[in-house]
């Protein structure tokens, strides 16, 4: 061939029969999981680093502490731990307190919007709930729901009080209870804990 001409070559490729292997899924509950699979399921485009170890902690059955400030994240430290036993079919009960009824009302809207299924526990939700038939705390712990959202003052309520010693038995860990959860509030003691 001479100079300038093109030499025609077959760029086919043979591929074998059938479907082409998907790559293999990362390990449930490794940070790769969190990030691949995890964070787009809850509508992120990716956890920050910090959030993504301490869900893993948790994910894990290690007790966390955690302080953040406004706008890094926090509310991620609900959602996260929560769909990742959601998706794992490990049953998992949280629990967050916030200071009013309007809070408790965007937290638990917002964890229903990204695909957990939570109530707001306050005067008026239980008063509503009553109206209609329905007994939240029942519900609660037959595994309607995957987080509760609740007022301090529900705290110190003799029936939420002789309700999670019910649900305790001989446990004093309350087995089902799996993540507390606080925002913008200061230390409220649990007399029945």
């Amino acid at each position: 061939m001479g100079r300038g001409s093109l030499n025609k070559l077959d760029f086919t490729t043979q591929t074998t029969p059938g479907r082409v292997p998907e790559p293999p899924k990362p390990e449930v509950g490794s940070p790769d999981w969190f990030q691949q699979i995890l964070a787009p399921a809850l509508g992120y485009s990716q956890l920050r680093d910090w959030q993504v170890k301490l869900a893993s902690d948790v994910f894990k059955g290690n007790d966390v502490v955690c302080v953040a400030g406004t706008g890094s994240g926090k509310s991620g430290m609900l959602h996260i731990p929560l769909m990742a036993s959601k998706m794992a079919e490990k049953p998992t009960l949280g629990m967050s307190i916030a200071p009013t009824k309007s809070l408790c009302d965007d937290q638990a809207r917002a964890a229903n919007e990204r695909g957990l299924n939570a109530v707001a526990l306050h005067s008026d939700s239980l008063r509503e709930a009553s109206s209609k038939g329905r007994d939240l705390f029942k519900e609660i712990f037959t595994g309607k729901w995957d987080l509760f959202v609740l007022v301090p003052e529900l705290l110190h309520m003799k029936e939420l009080e002789s309700f999670f010693r019910e649900q305790a038995g001989d446990d004093p860990e309350l087995a089902k209870l799996s993540l507390v959860f606080g925002a913008s509030m200061g230390v409220f003691p649990l007399p029945f804990l």
